[in-house]
């Protein structure tokens, strides 16, 4: 079942661990293959995860809307439990 998954998903070059602050979190981006929009994801180590309601146009506009996050609000943002944002 996870292969059938996974060959259904296309996943972002740009996802990867990310440090800061000796805190690290997942960023998973990823689309259905041949979908018009890339999904962004942040986990933690305890596994509470934000997502991002609104796709982005590309895969790097995903990871600059990441970094834009860190740079704002610092890797604490998502250290905290589950959100979604809009």
């Amino acid at each position: 079942m996870v292969d059938d998954l996974d060959s259904k998903v296309e996943r972002s070059g740009f996802s990867s661990e990310f440090w800061s602050a000796g805190e690290m979190v997942r960023v998973e981006i990823f689309r259905l293959r041949g979908g018009d929009g890339w999904l962004l994801e942040v986990s933690n180590r305890e596994g509470a995860t934000t997502v991002f309601d609104e796709p982005f146009g590309t895969d790097q506009s995903a990871f600059q809307g990441f970094l834009r996050m860190i740079e704002r609000d610092g890797i604490r943002s998502f250290l905290g439990k589950v959100r979604k944002l809009h």
